[in-house]
């Protein structure tokens, strides 16, 4: 790019511009179409925003944010191993469900019935693969599943392994656990918008 000082492109004087920005001008123009007349060529002289909204395509957008987001309790970011906001410790079900409840943060909880877990589960490749890692709790569909039985949580795990047949496996999968488990991971939520 234009080299700046103070932020600002020298007026006046031969600004610098950098060897890449030289080496894709350079390829601009030899891609150039060879049919392009004078007149085409004029337009866009002529038409400086034009062009440049034109060239602005060759920037991609921001890829999109994630729909969803993980909520970790206080108890688990103070485990070590903590890395890039990814937190490693497990907390007490109970613990994290009544505090998503208090901040009603529960409202937000994804569940087995929410689109994108559906997704998730039919199709594993669009499931990105920090929710593979991470395995969260789908709190939004905590419940006793069998009369006689305590409340459980289920959280997704995902498979990728060679079977004894050859054949590589990738799925997503649910599994439970007890809400009054000390081993559950963090909750998968909706973004707030």
């Amino acid at each position: 790019m234009l080299r700046q000082v103070n932020g600002e492109t020298p007026k006046g004087k031969t600004a610098m511009i950098d060897k890449q920005t030289c080496k894709l001008i350079s390829r601009i123009l030899e891609n150039l179409p060879r049919e392009m007349s004078e007149d085409i060529m004029q337009g866009w002289i002529q038409n400086p925003e034009g062009l440049k909204k034109f060239l602005s395509g060759l920037v991609p957008p921001p890829p999109p944010e994630d729909p969803f987001e993980f909520f970790y309790h206080e108890k688990q970011k103070e485990v070590p191993g903590t890395h890039e906001g990814i937190f490693h410790g497990y907390v007490d079900g109970d613990l994290l469900e009544q505090h998503l409840k208090e901040t009603g943060l529960i409202s937000r909880a994804l569940s087995l019935e929410s689109e994108m877990v559906k997704e998730w589960l039919r199709n594993p490749e669009t499931c990105p693969n920090i929710v593979k890692y991470l395995q969260p709790c789908l709190w939004g569909s905590a419940q006793v599943r069998e009369p006689g039985r305590e409340r459980e949580v289920p959280y997704l795990h995902y498979l990728n392994e060679l079977h004894n047949d050859g054949r590589w496996i990738q799925q997503t999968r649910v599994f439970w656990q007890p809400v009054r488990n000390k081993t559950c991971r963090a909750a998968l939520l909706e973004k707030a918008t």
